[in-house]
């Protein structure tokens, strides 16, 4: 992503958060109003930009550490690429997945789920884990794992049975109804312009060359049922299977 493309996207994101906020600010309390709601948002964006990064790993429930042959993998091409080496985590998913998250001031964390792992042979860890601490250490990654947060958060209020219709995921004894559509469609709405905001400009495709263990994110089911976390994986896991992609 080109700084030019992150400026504005950057912009986009703090103006449209900061219109409700200054509207309500203003219409409750004037100018004394508009500079409270003001600091309530930059404080809240702060903390959220501060957890996104712990917050996504409990999303996938992630362990701390990870089995000794990624630690050695990793170190070996933290070696040839220099930097401080990123966190690595597993998670337990029988689907090959593999993403990265970074928060403000961390190297960041790169999250494998124990499918994944069963199935790479050590040149294609490498090779992954050459790509992940690329992208982890591209500077707006805070600001990408921050959206993805926001995504998820946003779609946690959403109602179930309309979120499982769209990704594939919806159960026999849920009920569709037209309050839940007219619930459902301003919070997705609201997820999607955060993922939007946090995809990169053109990430499908981006990796038709990755090792082919990992390629195979975008054809099995993942257990995680809360898309908004979706740019971070190196590749989409949802977008195939999904009836209104984000």
């Amino acid at each position: 992503m080109s700084i030019k493309i992150f400026v504005g996207r950057l912009m986009v994101f703090v103006l449209v958060l900061a219109t409700p906020f200054a509207v309500v600010g203003l219409s409750v309390g004037g100018l004394r109003g508009l500079a409270i709601s003001g600091l309530l948002l930059m404080t809240s964006l702060v903390f959220a930009a501060f957890s996104s990064e712990k917050g996504l790993q409990k999303v996938y429930r992630a362990q701390p550490g990870a089995p000794s042959g990624c630690s050695r993998s990793l170190n070996r091409v933290v070696a040839n690429l220099g930097g401080i080496a990123p966190d690595i985590h597993s998670f337990m998913d029988p689907a090959p997945q593999a993403l990265v998250v970074r928060g403000l001031f961390s190297p960041g964390a790169i999250l494998l789920s124990e499918g994944l792992l069963g199935i790479l042979s050590e040149e294609e860890l490498r090779d992954l884990l050459n790509v992940a601490i690329q992208r982890i250490r591209n500077p707006e990654m805070p600001f990408r794992t921050l959206c993805a947060w926001l995504a998820h958060l946003t779609l946690v209020i959403a109602p179930r049975a309309w979120l499982g219709l769209l990704f594939g995921e919806l159960k026999t004894n849920k009920r569709l109804g037209a309050l839940n559509a007219l619930c459902f469609l301003p919070v997705f709405s609201a997820a999607k312009f955060f993922v939007s905001l946090g995809r990169l400009p053109a990430e499908n495709g981006a990796y038709d060359n990755a090792p082919r263990a990992f390629t195979q994110l975008s054809q099995l089911t993942s257990e995680v049922t809360n898309p908004g976390s979706g740019i971070l994986h190196l590749v989409d896991p949802w977008t195939r299977r999904s009836l209104f992609p984000l």
